[in-house]
């Protein structure tokens, strides 16, 4: 569910769920792209090579260089908040996975020659797109990344193993290394849609009876209060994020608001959201990575005043120590627009 929300849902505004497009999502998707190619690569490598990765000796750094670029885009749109276009490159890297084992078929290698080194390096780098997935996964179905980790003999997400995987793809180290064993291929994702077992379907097709229910009742509910009805329609159409939950003053007072300039903007090498900007805050000069370079050019930010979480603990992003955030208001469209202070106000003020 919680995947199928994030590939429909606009991130901006509002959106109707449909349990159409839930069960298309499932099937197409996890099932037939992400599900299709797990089950086609254990299956292989149990049948080839006893369940074990092949051993083998490649430039992988090479051969997974269209994978580490996806990735790279990947991280970005995570460190963007932008979880939508992160799902869709999840799928993408599947897709790639399923089309490389597609254009190879070993099948029909192995028929002629059971020990072609061919079906060896195929393999391998399957087995590697798995072990990627099984990462990459974890943020849109949690319930099942356990399951395909445990599949392919990897211990659930722990911290740090993201920071681990882009430094063995850097380094062209094996995610899956030759030796390491795998376990037998399970069915991750049974098809709502199946010809053969309907028991999914008819449950989703109650879910959709008892929606069809509540939306009847709820139109003839508006239907005897026209003036209520008005007042939704204002509540509803300025398109803008609900609340979030009540915080004390104690939380908000540990947030150090500070006013600065932005001295200088670059973009980051190989980061098509990101932006470098170093920021004047009266009493010193602060370095903070931004995910904004959609919505401004480096160019036209010198000069701007900006207001910025400057007890924000540093963090690493593309090798950048970024120190602090900057405040950015998203309108109901998407577009950011910088939050500054009146003019004249001095850099290193606080804000309250």
């Amino acid at each position: 569910m919680r995947y199928a929300l994030l590939r429909n849902l606009p991130e901006n505004r509002d959106a109707d769920f449909k349990w159409d497009d839930f069960v298309d999502y499932h099937d197409k998707e996890l099932a037939d792209n992400l599900g299709n190619f797990v089950n086609r690569v254990v299956s292989l490598t149990q049948k080839y090579y006893g369940g074990q990765v092949p051993e083998l000796s490649i430039d992988l750094q090479d051969k997974l260089a269209e994978i580490t670029a996806l990735i790279q885009r990947f991280s970005e749109e995570m460190e963007a908040f932008s979880f939508k276009a992160a799902s869709q490159t999840f799928m993408e890297i599947s897709s790639y996975g399923n089309t490389y084992l597609q254009d190879v078929s070993p099948w029909n290698i192995y028929k002629e020659n059971p020990d072609s080194p061919v079906i060896r390096e195929c393999m391998f780098i399957c087995l590697q797109i798995v072990g990627i997935l099984s990462l990459v996964a974890h943020p849109f179905i949690p319930f099942t990344s356990p399951r395909l980790r445990k599949l392919i003999g990897l211990a659930p997400v722990q911290n740090g193993d993201w920071t681990t995987l882009l430094e063995k793809l850097e380094n062209g180290v094996a995610i899956l290394p030759s030796g390491h064993s795998i376990g037998e291929a399970e069915v991750l994702f049974p098809k709502i849609n199946d010809r053969r077992d309907p028991s999914r379907l008819d449950i989703v097709n109650r879910q959709k009876e008892k929606l069809a229910t509540i939306l009847a009742a709820e139109t003839e509910r508006l239907k005897q209060a026209p003036a209520a009805t008005a007042a939704s329609a204002v509540t509803t159409n300025n398109e803008l994020p609900d609340l979030k939950e009540v915080i004390q003053y104690e939380d908000f007072a540990k947030i150090d608001l500070r006013v600065g300039t932005i001295l200088s903007a670059e973009r980051v090498p190989k980061a098509d959201k990101l932006l470098k900007l170093q920021i004047d805050l009266g009493f010193e000069e602060r370095t903070i990575v931004s995910g904004i370079a959609e919505h401004f050019s480096p160019e036209e930010l010198p000069g701007k005043q900006v207001v910025v979480v400057a007890n924000l603990a540093p963090r690493k992003l593309r090798g950048i120590e970024s120190n602090g955030m900057i405040l950015s208001a998203e309108e109901p469209d998407g577009k950011l627009r910088l939050v500054s202070p009146s003019p004249g106000v001095a850099n290193g003020s606080v804000v309250k």
